[in-house]
């Protein structure tokens, strides 16, 4: 689709501009400034379709021998700090002409609205065969003549030039597109306009569907104005939205296949595969793997008594160390054998125990075997009377 963009601005030497420099750009050259010494050079750059120089009657051809020329002399032109260079115009092409109508219709407005008026337009034509294909056009600000440069001509500062400009390119872009066939229009007109006429139009509309088609046109015109984009800008964002796009056919490709992982059934082939192991083994072979995991362990500690083999007791020559004494308490016996014994045999001490004590034969407390202790017998349970005393009779009863 069309869409309409001029754009009208001055190039000032104030701001560090110079008309060589964007010479040297727009036409994709190598060009010396002859005022600064400075080189620019451009050639290297993409995107560019021709050039061509328009000026008027009684120009000198020396002035419009090439672009560098112009605009050397055009620097010499102007001697103060402040002064204003060109007028620099960018024109967007309808996409839908050819290559040779895109040129054509430039060269035709650029003829009729500035050359036949007195001015000279440098014109470069810039990727054409894109989507956003665009013309730039100095113009200079003093009239000539075959003496050279005369004066500025300050009418052509006008806004009302400038509203004008804007229309004509609208009545022959439109023009053109009619003659070659294609539906698409421009308007140079404002979006807010355009808008308000769409609403007017919806009003007085005699038809549904002829007002539908307005109030479609109302919610279209209703967004903010498009802007331009530079060329290497265009290009950094087309980069990235690749690499966007391609992230994410990337991640849909990964949750496709993990979604189809997940709910895909057990081929036959796949079942057939499995091999069903008893449960005993299967036990020995996790005990196995689980030894295997934990073996560093059991290599870390030290084997004691590895090859020392474990003497087993016999029951029937098991010998307590415990003895039980009279009050029933258990003592080992190697207490007993470090406490003194004592014998009933003679002795030569006195009874206060100044002496030694006799070596009779006699057996120790512990050991003496001990009396049995006989328990009484019950003693029978007496026979109780009825304790309820005998009631006497009565005489005469």
């Amino acid at each position: 689709m069309a869409t309409f963009h001029i754009s009208f601005k001055k190039l000032r030497r104030s701001e560090g501009k110079s008309s060589v420099y964007l010479s040297a750009y727009q036409n994709r050259e190598k060009t010396k400034d002859n005022r600064t010494g400075a080189t620019w050079d451009y050639s290297k750059k993409e995107g560019f379709f021709g050039s061509a120089i328009l000026s008027p009657a009684g120009t000198p051809a020396e002035l419009v021998r090439d672009s560098g020329t112009l605009w050397n002399t055009v620097e010499e032109a102007e001697s103060r700090k402040d002064s204003q260079l060109c007028r620099y115009v960018d024109i967007a092409i309808p996409k839908e002409l050819d290559d040779g109508q895109k040129k054509q219709i430039v060269l035709d407005y650029c003829q009729e609205n500035f050359v036949d008026y007195g001015m000279i337009a440098d014109i470069a034509f810039h990727d054409l065969d894109s989507h956003n294909p665009h013309a730039h056009v100095m113009l200079t600000l003093r009239t000539v003549s075959p003496n050279g440069f005369g004066n500025k001509q300050r009418e052509w500062n006008n806004r009302e030039n400038i509203e004008a400009w804007r229309v004509n390119w609208e009545i022959i872009a439109n023009d053109r597109l009619k003659k070659y066939g294609h539906k698409s229009r421009i308007d140079s007109r404002s979006l807010k306009d355009q808008k308000e006429e769409a609403e007017r139009k919806a009003v007085f509309a005699k038809t549904p569907k002829e007002k539908a088609k307005w109030i479609s046109k109302t919610i279209e015109l209703d967004r903010t104005p498009m802007t331009r984009i530079h060329r290497h800008q265009w290009r950094k964002g087309q980069k990235l939205r690749a690499m966007e796009q391609k992230e994410k056919a990337l991640l849909l490709k990964i949750a496709n296949a993990t979604y189809l992982q997940q709910t895909k059934p057990p081929q036959p082939e796949e079942t057939m595969k499995i091999e069903k192991k008893p449960l005993a083994r299967s036990i020995i072979d996790n005990l196995k793997a689980l030894y295997k995991k934990t073996q560093h362990i059991f290599k870390s500690k030290p084997n004691v008594n590895k090859n020392k083999k474990e003497e087993k007791e016999d029951p029937q020559n098991f010998v307590s160390s415990y003895v039980i004494n009279e009050f029933g308490e258990h003592i080992l016996k190697t207490e007993l054998e470090t406490k003194p014994k004592t014998g009933t045999g003679t002795g030569t001490g006195g009874n206060n125990g100044g002496g030694k004590m006799g070596s009779g034969s006699g057996m120790s407390p512990m050991n003496q075997p001990q009396p049995k202790i006989e328990e009484p017998e019950p003693e029978p349970m007496p026979e109780f009377e009825d304790q309820q005393p005998k009631r006497k009779k009565k005489f005469g009863m």
